[in-house]
């Protein structure tokens, strides 16, 4: 049933990677730069820091990346703007519009319900699985019982953490 929590913390680590009104680094760590001939995640090529409420401090371990790096997140299509001082990429984030909130709310909601679609197959899967297996009826019962049973613990916690995280989108 490992592959239950597997779901929540997928769902974790998607949402962290939509912005609220607070700048954090996840939301620039897994961008891909092109550095050294290949895709790299810019967490590799970059320590991420927060200085600032809506500043993320990009410092490159090599200053030859720079360009790249300033490259990248102007082309990810993120709200803000670098801004290159020659040895550090200043990322600064505009504040979020009403619109704009609610928007990312429904992006919430899209990324909550593909991880229902994700536990609804892993809880298919279990039972056939279990179903598979030389179990008596009583066995099988009780076996999918369990599996019913973490299914409803991991969906309470999908819904808390997109609710958790629809909240912090809302407030100003």
């Amino acid at each position: 049933m490992a592959e239950f929590a597997k779901v929540a913390t997928f769902l974790r680590d998607e949402l962290s990677g939509i912005r609220t009104g607070r700048a954090n680094p996840e939301l620039l760590a897994d961008l891909p730069v092109d550095a050294y001939g290949t895709e790299q995640p810019l967490k590799s090529l970059a320590q991420l820091s927060v200085p600032e409420a809506t500043t993320i401090l990009v410092a490159p371990w090599d200053k030859g990346l720079l360009a790249a790096i300033e490259q990248a997140i102007r082309a990810a299509g993120l709200d803000g703007q670098p801004t290159n001082d020659g040895t550090h990429i200043r990322f600064t984030l505009p504040p979020l519009t009403e619109e704009r909130r609610r928007e990312l709310v429904k992006v919430v909601g899209e990324k909550l319900e593909a991880a229902r679609v994700s536990l609804r197959n892993i809880r298919r899967d279990e039972i056939d699985a279990a179903e598979k297996a030389d179990l008596s009826e009583d066995e099988l019962e009780r076996r999918k019982k369990e599996i019913d049973d973490e299914a409803t613990k991991v969906q309470k916690e999908l819904d808390d953490i997109a609710e958790a995280k629809k909240q912090e989108l809302l407030t100003v």
